[in-house]
């Protein structure tokens, strides 16, 4: 589901299952760069529904 190896510097994996990426949740910019896209969508929903 997740994946996760510190070993690996890889940012972007492919996929076990299927097509894609995923990120690799063992490098820190990852959980930067989900936390990151959690905050864009929090900031797009409060400004659209803020009025």
């Amino acid at each position: 589901m997740f994946y996760v190896n510190r070993e690996d510097h890889a940012l972007m994996v492919p996929r076990r299952f299927g097509l894609g990426w995923t990120l690799n949740f063992g490098n820190p910019r990852a959980a930067m760069i989900l936390a990151g896209v959690v905050a864009l969508i929090g900031l797009v929903i409060t400004i659209r529904f803020s009025g």
